[in-house]
């Protein structure tokens, strides 16, 4: 929506900020962009909220977040949801 507008307008990255827990599966219905690499075993968290409980434990429907940020944004130290050490892929830029 907002953010990607703004992104496509070239808003400066200051004034735009990070886009941050979109729920891409959810609001796009394109599973097959999220795929668990078998390295990294079973995902567990997205398994239990798509099986048992919707809101999962109130805070949405899964846990498949995409972040966006150009160059120059970033998010503050912070813990993963349950402290469950998610993984992340930067597909260009660097953490």
């Amino acid at each position: 929506g907002e953010y990607l507008q703004g992104w496509k307008a070239g808003v400066e990255a200051d004034k735009l900020g990070y886009c941050k827990d979109w729920h891409f599966v959810e609001q796009t219905g394109d599973t097959a962009m999220y795929k668990v690499p078998l390295a990294l075993g079973d995902d567990w968290l997205n398994q239990f909220c798509d099986a048992k409980i919707k809101p999962c434990f109130g805070l949405g429907s899964d846990y498949r977040f995409v972040y966006l940020g150009r160059q120059g944004s970033g998010t503050l130290l912070h813990s993963d949801v349950f402290g469950s050490y998610s993984w992340s892929a930067n597909v260009a830029g660097r953490k």
